[in-house]
């Protein structure tokens, strides 16, 4: 019986005018264990605290983590440059109690090294396609009934990003379940990563257009960043 918790290297045209489209009109595969747990997938924050004596060059802000239907109750930035980061990092955390269950935001940007940027993206597209594929290999087994099969939306794929949003009906919480995920190359510079997880929306479009927020947000603080770069350039 499926349970209630079966659950960007350079930001090419494409993605950064996916990100104007959301930001203009701002409108969860859940895990098939039999057990449910809900696991977040969360890339490494920077190696070391950062001594604010030390913090060289332009950042991000607290503002940079304002989202659409989101409040960060827990954000963190700092600027660090060595062997594997390479400048400004952004954390928006939001973790609050719903009508039924937990609801998880999460955005973290991050400046890595050019040769730190590919393999990292590889590494955490891999580990958050395998719940695109947990939720498939659920769809296709015959013994699944139709109303309990997740929808998968795919938001973005290319080789710079991998966006998706897996929803369906949780049987014991009695509500509509999503997991999001998200990691992005932008500007050949950052690494971001997003995550939604909640079972309080109506349905599928309301997850999918909440994912879209967390996506253009990722998009345009890294691009405030780039741009104030450029203006003291």
């Amino acid at each position: 019986m499926h349970t209630a918790d079966h659950a960007a290297r350079r930001p090419g045209t494409r993605l950064i005018f996916l990100g104007l489209l959301v930001c203009i009109s701002l409108s969860c595969k859940i895990n098939s264990n039999p057990g449910g747990k809900v696991e977040q997938v969360k890339p490494a924050e920077p190696a070391a605290p950062v001594d604010p004596g030390k913090v060289v060059g332009i950042g991000f802000t607290n503002a940079d983590c304002q989202t659409a239907g989101i409040t960060f109750s827990e954000i963190s930035t700092s600027y660090l440059v060595d062997d594997v980061n390479n400048g400004p990092y952004l954390m928006c955390n939001a973790s609050s109690q719903g009508a039924h269950g937990s609801i998880q935001a999460y955005i973290s940007i991050t400046a890595l090294q050019p040769g730190k940027l590919d393999g990292s993206y590889q590494n955490q597209k891999a580990a958050i396609k395998g719940y695109v594929d947990q939720s498939t290999a659920w769809n296709a087994d015959p013994d699944v009934p139709a109303e309990v099969k997740d929808v998968i939306s795919i938001l973005y794929d290319d080789n710079d990003g991998y966006v998706f949003m897996i929803t369906s009906e949780a049987n014991v919480q009695k509500c509509y379940q999503g997991r999001g995920y998200g990691t992005l190359i932008l500007f050949d510079k950052y690494l971001a990563n997003m995550q939604y997880v909640a079972c309080e929306l109506a349905d599928t479009a309301a997850y999918t257009a909440m994912m879209n927020n967390l996506q253009t947000t990722a998009i345009m603080a890294a691009l405030r960043v780039e741009n104030e770069i450029a203006k003291g350039k």
